[in-house]
């Protein structure tokens, strides 16, 4: 895989989870708090560094400031989710939605140490 189809992955699955942000705010009616909108600010971040990317020969670089984007997503879907499960356990409302017994903020996370992963290895494979 070279550095160009690297940021085009990036990029689908920048539009694969605003694309699903935005059905679950508008298609499904569910309204986003402040660490959603977090997030997909930073999912712009990430999907403007990945275009970017494309036409800068600084490509390294900007794959390195694309991991750093993706471990900020994780850490913040890792505590996005903590804070709704804190709540359940005392009786608050808990996570908005459910899909598969896991909350909206953990599938963001996945995806982000997905291609935080898939990223690494492709630095380590390509020096």
């Amino acid at each position: 895989m070279s550095y160009p189809k690297i940021f085009l992955v990036l990029l689908f699955a920048v539009l694969l989870a605003l694309g699903f942000s935005y059905y679950a705010q508008y298609g499904l009616s569910l309204a986003p708090c402040v660490l959603c909108l977090t997030q997909r600010a930073l999912y712009f971040a990430l999907g403007a560094l990945a275009l970017l990317a494309l036409f800068i020969p600084w490509k390294r670089l900007f794959l390195r400031l694309t991991q750093l984007v993706l471990l900020a997503i994780f850490l913040l879907g890792i505590y996005h989710t903590y804070l709704e499960y804190r709540q359940a356990l005392c009786g608050c409302s808990g996570p908005s939605w459910i899909l598969f017994g896991l909350p909206a903020p953990l599938y963001s996370a996945g995806l982000a140490l997905l291609l935080l992963v898939g990223t690494q290895l492709f630095l380590r494979k390509n020096p």
